[in-house]
């Protein structure tokens, strides 16, 4: 497996649950979907939030993601929904980042 230098931070996220069992994720700032697109293929339920429309219909068009949201509101997550919930340079585009990262992780099962 070969991985670019713009895509490192995908490359961490994926050595580090690939031996993990498939369950459920979400990954909140999901960009292209990429990382969401591989854990789908391994058997992972997948779910995503992206603020840039125009990534999001991406994501959507090329991988067939449904579940992909531009706002934690608008995906209305039940709290515990997921075993995994992955972050990357997301804190510093949140407005009210103590707020949003509770509401994030109230949706963790953990």
């Amino acid at each position: 497996m070969s991985f670019g230098i713009a895509t490192e931070q995908h490359k961490l996220r994926y050595l580090f649950l690939q031996d993990q069992p498939p369950s459920s994720l979400l990954e909140v700032g999901c960009g292209k979907g990429r990382f969401l697109h591989r854990m789908h293929k391994k058997g992972w339920s997948v779910s995503g939030i992206e603020i840039d429309r125009q990534a999001l219909e991406y994501i959507k068009k090329k991988y067939q993601l449904k579940k992909i949201f531009q706002s934690l509101k608008e995906a209305h997550f039940p709290n515990e929904s997921f075993d995994w919930i992955v972050l990357s340079h997301v804190i510093e585009h949140l407005l009210d980042p103590i707020t949003e990262l509770k509401e994030v992780f109230q949706t963790s099962k953990t």
